[in-house]
């Protein structure tokens, strides 16, 4: 290994073992390293990804120092013109009936369904939301389908889509795993196609997807916004041997952290609580209890879009579908990826719910951790380990999570990207003293975009001085507004995890906003405004260059 391809993390840990050394050897080390930072483009490209929370595909090829500058440039613009919340385009897709179940995305993907009749449609259409260089300018692509389908999930590095068929009457769920390129049967699958039966399940009306790599999920409930006492059921297969990993169990909602590891939401003993386990050994290693009980409040995941991770260990068919759509070569750091709950009155509009972030990194680490522990002792002392550890919330919230402001909420269903939060909030949270208003002149409502980035905190405070394009300070929920443009703030006046909250200039005109890694993807009544953060490569590189800021 090189010192160009260390985390970032492990040079950090280098450098305080180093410490205790004399001074002037320390220095000429710092030189040394400092010498060999400014001589590699590729490792400037790795520190300033590693700042905001990305990763290099491991395919990338560090010797390709052009490619590398060229990102480099893309990765330092981006994040300007994040921090100034200033797009570089802006692109608009009609829809004359958008509805929920018609798109998803993937990371500089998404697609939408056509052809509709009723709640079911019949073809689909894949835009590349944000072109990373010419060859992939405005692609896209349809496929017709053959028969109605009613949902869907893809993973472009897997050139992989999954669509759900129902049949007999919604009695019947069968979901057929495709190449996204081609719409033909995806190689890899041992079988083409995965089922359930309404009579094998106890929770039906809604059906939710989960995907990582391998590992495909479904979580069935009856409602939205559920009883707790009524859980709903979570069941997990490796689509590419077809055979299924974790059988029905009862679950509020569930996410993947890994392809081997689950959240789930459980109801246990009159609380909510949060419980990790082992897809492979089947066995549960925490319940971490939340402090919500059991009434009229409803717990539900905030998903991820499917993460465009590495192809290396999907061969072709992953370079059938790079060849088809380049696409950006980073993905989220999973050190600093977090997973959002929202905790939903069952008297209060959806939406308008609590919302609390819960640290992906300290939970894998638990986890990881206690299977360690488990596999190092004989069967006897193994039995008592493999029972569960339960934690109460004052053991373990207030160093894993963090309860966003009153007042903060979703900015859509699918506000999540890497360590980022999409979230509506009015004007007046953040007044030193706010007006006061009329009942019926409510306080505007602006974009907030929330990043739980540990470095890109730390990166803003450094920045302070020499950004003059925004202000960054240490505050409570009661901070001044400043008129003159979006700023941005750091929270870490209480316990928890500290976010970074970058506020919209002008009150937002939109009922819903999507996040993705390089673009916000905004609804209008009868079409969406795709906006892109990501500099084009033959045009302007002056951050923001031609489009209106938020």
């Amino acid at each position: 290994m090189t010192f160009v391809t260390l985390p970032p993390e492990l040079v950090v840990q280098i450098f305080s073992l180093i410490y205790p050394l004399e001074i002037a050897r320390c220095r000429q080390i710092n030189r040394y390293i400092l010498y060999i930072i400014e001589s590699s483009t590729a490792l400037q490209l790795r520190i300033q990804l590693a700042i905001d929370g990305l990763l290099l595909d491991p395919s990338f090829d560090d010797r390709k120092a052009p490619a590398s500058g060229h990102i480099l440039e893309h990765v330092v613009a981006r994040r300007q013109a994040f921090h100034k919340m200033k797009p570089f385009s802006l692109r608009i897709i009609q829809q004359h009936s958008p509805e929920r179940f018609s798109y998803e995305r993937c990371d500089g993907l998404w697609a939408h369904a056509g052809d509709k009749v009723g709640r079911l449609f019949n073809s689909i259409h894949y835009d590349a939301l944000v072109p990373f260089d010419k060859n992939s300018r405005n692609l896209s692509w349809s496929h017709q389908l053959g028969f109605p389908m009613r949902d869907l999930i893809f993973w472009g590095a897997g050139d992989l889509q999954v669509l759900l068929e129902v049949k007999d009457g919604w009695t019947t769920r069968t979901w057929h795993f495709r190449t996204l390129s081609t719409n033909e049967i995806h190689p890899l699958a041992k079988s083409p196609t995965l089922e359930l039966k309404r009579g094998e399940c106890k929770a039906w009306g809604y059906a939710n997807f989960l995907l990582y790599e391998e590992s495909f999920g479904v979580v069935l409930s009856e409602s939205l916004w559920q009883d707790p006492t009524c859980m709903g059921e979570v069941i997990i297969w490796n689509w590419i041997k077809g055979k299924v990993v974790l059988p029905l169990t009862h679950a509020l909602d569930a996410t993947l952290l890994s392809k081997d590891c689950l959240l789930t939401l459980i109801a246990q003993d009159g609380q909510i609580e949060v419980a990790i386990m082992c897809l492979s050994s089947g066995k549960t290693t925490y319940h971490l209890r939340l402090p919500q009980g059991i009434g009229h409040i409803g717990a539900h995941i905030l998903r991820h879009p499917c993460y465009n991770t590495s192809n290396r260990d999907f061969g072709p068919h992953a370079q059938t579908f790079a060849a088809l759509c380049p696409s950006f070569p980073v993905t989220p750091d999973i050190s600093v990826d977090i997973v959002l709950v929202e905790f939903q009155h069952t008297r209060l509009p959806p939406g308008y719910g609590s919302l609390l972030v819960l640290s992906k990194s300290h939970l894998l680490q638990l986890h990881r951790n206690q299977l360690e522990r488990t596999a190092a002792y004989d069967d006897i002392v193994n039995e008592f380990l493999s029972t569960p550890i339960a934690l109460e919330w004052e053991s373990w919230g207030p160093k894993f999570s963090r309860w966003l402001p009153p007042g903060f909420r979703r900015a859509s269903g699918s506000c999540v990207f890497g360590s980022r939060i999409l979230a509506f909030a009015p004007r007046d949270l953040f007044e030193a003293d706010p007006v006061d208003q009329a009942e019926s002149i409510p306080s505007p409502i602006h974009i907030v975009l929330l990043d739980f980035n540990q470095r890109a905190v730390v990166q803003s405070k450094n920045d302070a001085a020499k950004d003059g394009y925004r202000e960054t300070a240490i505050i409570s929920h009661t901070s001044p507004w400043s008129p003159t443009g979006c700023r941005s703030v750091i929270y870490d006046s209480d316990p928890g995890l500290r976010f970074r909250a970058i506020i919209s200039e002008h009150p937002t005109k939109y009922k819903s906003v999507y996040l993705d890694g390089n673009a916000f993807i905004c609804r209008n009544l009868h079409s969406y405004d795709i906006f892109s953060f990501l500099s084009d490569p033959e045009g302007s590189s002056e951050t923001g260059a031609g489009v209106e800021g938020f």
